[in-house]
């Protein structure tokens, strides 16, 4: 039998209010903003989803997110350096983990960490974890992606907590590129006419998102 986490659910039912009503302040965009960038409809929605996967594929959204990490400069002699030096940190692996798990809608640490750990995730559908079935949906759609970031060495969910809280601008700008790219092929823009209101609200949605990490993380604390 399935135990029902109430924490878990209330974080969930602010997340959906949030959301909500971040979506409807979308809307409100101003036509200035988009006036002659595109044939779209004055009333046309540019918002994300909690959950881009719906919108561009699992493996679209994966392959978007390594090409924007690959983008930054780990050619950087300090970089390379300090890796050589601590071969168990891993953080273009932590980096590519937490921007798709965060634009698929996956936020608590321990989820990130589990859906990684195929003995974590056997143990949740055998019941072995209390968790509601929301969990256990997502963490099964999400085993087979993130675990071809982590490999056989998953990442503890103190480990992806330490990483966000240090890396939050770099997570931040991936996040914001991924979103701009998904809204690009959702509403037939491009790179020469995307609108400086959805720039912006690119890096206000990877802010609320990096936001709700932190509040649901907050949340698994005893």
């Amino acid at each position: 039998m399935i135990s029902v986490n109430y924490s878990r659910l209330r974080w969930r039912l602010i997340i959906e209010t949030v959301w909500t009503y971040n979506n409807v302040m979308t809307k409100m965009i101003s036509d200035s903003m988009i006036a002659g960038a595109t044939s779209a409809a004055p009333d046309r929605r540019f918002s994300l989803p909690m959950d881009l996967t719906p919108w561009v594929g699992k493996e679209t959204l994966l392959a978007w997110t390594i090409e924007e990490v690959e983008q930054l400069n780990w050619a950087n002699p300090e970089l390379v350096a300090y890796l050589r030096a601590n071969p168990a940190f891993r953080p273009k692996m932590l980096l590519c983990l937490l921007t798709y798990s965060y634009a698929s809608g996956n936020f608590a640490s321990e989820d990130i960490a589990q859906s990684c750990d195929a003995a974590a995730i056997q143990g949740a559908l055998s019941g072995a974890v209390p968790r509601t079935i929301d969990y256990l949906v997502k963490i099964t759609e999400a085993q087979t992606v993130v675990r071809s970031l982590c490999g056989d060495d998953p990442p503890s969910a103190n480990a992806i907590r330490r990483f966000r809280r240090e890396n939050r601008g770099l997570l931040k700008w991936c996040l914001a590129q991924v979103f701009r790219r998904a809204l690009e092929k959702r509403f037939d823009l491009s790179e020469t006419i995307f609108p400086a209101g959805l720039k912006r609200y690119s890096v206000h949605a990877a802010e609320v998102r990096l936001d709700i990490a932190r509040q649901m993380d907050r949340a698994e604390e005893p």
